[in-house]
C-alpha cells in the first residue's frame, strides 16, 4: 500500500536554461514559501543540467534536445504540412 500520494511531474524545457534561469528560481525558492522541494542535477560548479521545483522539472534544452530549436521548429512545421 502506497502512503504517499504519487506526483506526475511537468517538464519545461528552457533554451540555455542553466545559463542563467535556473540561477534566477533558485534564488526565488528563498523567498517563496510555496516552494517546498528544490533539487538539481550539476552540470558543472556553477551550471545545473535540470532544476525540480515541486512537481516541476525545468530542464535545458541545449543539454536535453539533439538538435537546435530552430531545427525542431522546422522539423514540426515540416511534418505537419499536408503532403500534395
Amino acid at each position: 500500500q502506497l502512503t504517499e500520494k504519487e506526483t506526475e511531474l511537468i517538464n519545461i524545457y528552457c533554451h540555455n536554461g542553466s545559463a542563467f534561469d535556473f540561477h534566477f528560481l533558485v534564488s526565488k525558492k528563498l523567498e517563496d514559501e510555496r516552494i517546498t522541494y528544490l533539487d538539481g542535477l550539476p552540470d558543472s560548479q556553477e551550471r545545473l543540467r535540470l532544476l525540480k521545483l515541486n512537481e516541476y522539472v525545468f530542464k535545458d534544452s541545449i543539454k536535453f534536445l539533439k538538435n537546435s530549436l530552430d531545427a525542431l521548429v522546422l522539423s514540426l512545421i515540416h511534418i505537419s504540412e499536408p503532403t500534395r
